[in-house]
This record gives C-alpha cells, sequence and structure tokens, in this order.
C-alpha cells in the first residue's frame, strides 16, 4: 500500500491537487477489495471502509446549547429576570446534552469519488481548498447547508494515515496479503546499479 500512499504524498509535493485526491479516492477501493472481494458490493464496502477507518477522524462530539438557546428567544428580550434566572438555573442543574456528529461519512465520499473519477465533478456536501500561505482552512461546516470544507493537502493524508493504519491491522491476513500481491506495480527501466 506504500507505493500509493508514496504517490499520494508526491503529487501533493507537486502541488498536483487533482491526481492527489483523485488517488486518494480509490485507496478505500483497494483496502475494502482486500478485505471483501465480490463485483457487486464496491458501493458497501467503499461506504464500510471509510465509516471504519476515515470517519473517526471527522468525528466531532460537542455540547448541544440549542434547546437553552431556542428557549430563551421564546421568552423575548423583554423577559422578566425571575423567568431569565429560572431557565438558566433549570440548564444549569441538568447535564448539558452531549451531541456527536460524523462531518464526514462514507457514503459523502463514495459520492465525490463517483463524481470526480466519472465526471469530473464534485458535490455539494464537500468543497475543497488549496493550502493556505499559512496556517490551514479545514474541517469548517456550514449549519444551514452542511457542507463541509475541507483542505486538500489535509484531507489526503488523513486518507493515507487511514490506508497506513489500516494496513498495520489487517496487512498481515493471508488473504489481504494476497489480494495486494494483485494489486498494480510500475516496474521501473531504469538501472538499479551505477556505471
Amino acid at each position: 500500500m506504500k507505493r500509493f500512499t508514496n504517490a499520494v504524498e508526491r503529487a501533493l509535493q507537486a502541488g498536483n491537487w487533482y491526481a492527489a485526491l483523485s488517488l486518494s479516492l480509490i485507496l478505500p477501493d483497494l483496502c475494502g477489495g482486500a478485505e471483501k472481494s465480490g463485483r457487486n458490493n464496491s458501493q458497501a464496502r467503499y461506504v464500510d471502509w471509510v465509516d471504519q477507518w476515515l470517519s473517526p477522524k471527522y468525528r466531532v462530539t460537542y455540547h448541544d446549547h440549542d434547546e437553552f438557546k431556542a428557549r430563551r428567544l421564546a421568552l423575548g428580550v423583554d423577559a422578566c429576570p425571575k423567568l431569565v434566572m429560572n431557565l438558566i438555573e433549570e440548564f444549569q442543574s441538568k447535564p448539558p446534552k452531549i451531541v456527536t456528529e460524523t462531518w464526514l461519512a462514507g457514503a459523502d465520499c463514495w459520492a465525490l469519488r463517483n463524481s470526480l473519477l466519472h465526471q469530473g465533478g464534485g458535490t455539494t456536501k464537500l468543497v475543497f481548498t488549496d493550502p493556505p500561505a499559512a496556517g490551514m482552512v479545514h474541517g469548517n461546516r456550514s449549519r444551514e447547508t452542511g457542507t463541509l470544507q475541507l483542505q486538500v493537502d489535509i484531507f489526503c493524508r488523513d486518507m493515507c494515515t487511514a490506508v497506513e493504519e489500516w494496513d498495520l491491522a489487517a496487512g498481515s491476513e493471508p488473504k489481504i496479503m494476497a489480494a495486494k500481491a494483485e494489486l498494480l506495480r510500475i516496474h521501473s527501466n531504469r538501472s538499479t546499479t551505477s556505471h
């Protein structure tokens, strides 16, 4: 698998974002196919693989204060201070609601993979940016539309890390080793001896 993740990294180093993203999006096909062979289950195995190995990197947990905000707004700006204090005390006395969301699921990657590799398109749910001159712009999500902004190099490296983690966990299983041995190799015509 290293030859494929190295190819992604070389494309990123060259600033070839489309090559890096395209190759990154086929990696779950390679890994999922090694685990579960068969012709009629490529979508299911792709989605399952991404959900297990990549999606946890895009899972967020936060305290949901929407109920408090909604009830406070319902009281209005001219609400009696005592009602506002009662509401505050009510919410302070109970633990906040904890919400866990997966911002990037296997189905999202599957849709992007198909759109990009078959038609050169994207999806309305995912927007990619190139790396800024300094810092990063990654993992921002619109609450209104659900659109997730991803910095292309970070996403590609996250995918490669997921592949490397999968390879460490499952790569020595005989069935998977046999499947990996069947993956395409590009052989060098260059001599390996010095003259």
